[in-house]
């Protein structure tokens, strides 16, 4: 069937198992993330430069929504930025150093930590995105937000009818990941995974 098994002895611990713990990158979703969503937040913002700087940070990031952002700009054919400095923050994103000037990438909590005020209409625009099941990353610098993209992780076809089955074997079925817990529950009602079982958890958001 194409299943490698270590040994005997993990088969015997596989027959008693009751409760399994789905991993959701690359085993509950496809772990090929796709760019869904991209809104500049004004018309006065080079646009050009922005990009160069942006790709030339993500392409020095190892996160997978870092390589799906740099995979569309080169796709674009923008050409990379220098940058004077690079600095990844665990949990967060990356901060950069271009021209003189600072940019952030990264998170809501990245945004936080430095203190920039989120407008009104783009917090609608992102939970919407967030509903979706989609991941947020704000581009920002000194002046405030330039940027916000949304990136997406498709759920694996036959993700709900594995799940599905291992219910009805009696194995309860949990997921784990970095995501916002609002775009984790989305994702696990969606996969077939029971939400009030995952309420019962300490959720962890460690997103970048």
């Amino acid at each position: 069937m194409g299943i490698l098994i270590k040994d005997a002895r993990s088969l015997e611990i596989a027959r008693d198992l009751d409760v399994i713990v789905l991993d959701k990158t690359g085993t509950i979703t496809r772990g090929r993330a796709e760019l869904t969503d991209w809104q500049w937040l004004s018309e006065k913002i080079d646009k050009q430069e922005i990009s160069r700087i942006l790709l030339a940070a993500e392409n020095r990031s190892e996160h997978p929504v870092a390589r799906t952002i740099a995979g569309r700009l080169k796709e674009e054919g923008v050409a990379e930025a220098e940058l004077e400095s690079f600095e990844s923050v665990t949990g967060k994103g990356v901060k950069v150093v271009a021209s003189g000037e600072t940019y952030l990438i990264g998170n809501y909590k990245m945004m936080e930590a430095a203190g920039l005020q989120i407008p009104e209409d783009i917090t609608e625009i992102t939970e919407r995105w967030i509903s979706e099941a989609k991941s947020v990353n704000y581009i920002a610098h000194a002046s405030g937000i330039l940027a916000i993209v949304a990136v997406a992780d498709p759920i694996r076809e036959n993700a709900p009818k594995v799940i599905e089955a291992l219910n009805r074997l009696g194995v309860e079925v949990h997921m784990v990941t970095g995501d916002n817990p609002k775009t984790a529950a989305r994702i696990a009602k969606a996969a077939g995974i029971n939400i009030s079982r995952q309420r019962s958890l300490r959720w962890a958001s460690w997103n970048m």
